[in-house]
């Protein structure tokens, strides 16, 4: 899959999820890979796997686009959630 990430002053990062290094088959839930971790309890059968990408653009995000990569397979993602740093927070001990 493709995951492009525009951000307000025109920027755009590109980030390519990788079969066997990001994501593997829904289908088979024995299946590991190094860039996301297994979400254990959410289907009855099959996967849910749990991705983080880390942005290096510091302007606010105006669009995000999921798309196939390179071939015929359509990928599914169930949610896409935002951090967002609080930059008004103050450090507690």
């Amino acid at each position: 899959a493709k995951l492009t990430v525009t951000h307000a002053d025109g920027q755009s990062e590109i980030m390519t999820l990788t079969n066997g290094v990001h994501v593997v088959d829904y289908n088979n839930d024995s299946l590991e890979c190094p860039g996301s971790k297994q979400v254990p309890g959410l289907v009855t059968g099959g996967q849910l796997r749990l991705i983080t990408q880390t942005l290096k653009g510091t302007s606010p995000v105006t669009k995000v686009t999921l798309e196939s990569f390179n071939n015929a397979v359509a990928p599914t993602f169930v949610a896409v959630t935002a951090e967002t740093a609080d930059t008004t927070a103050v450090a507690t001990k």
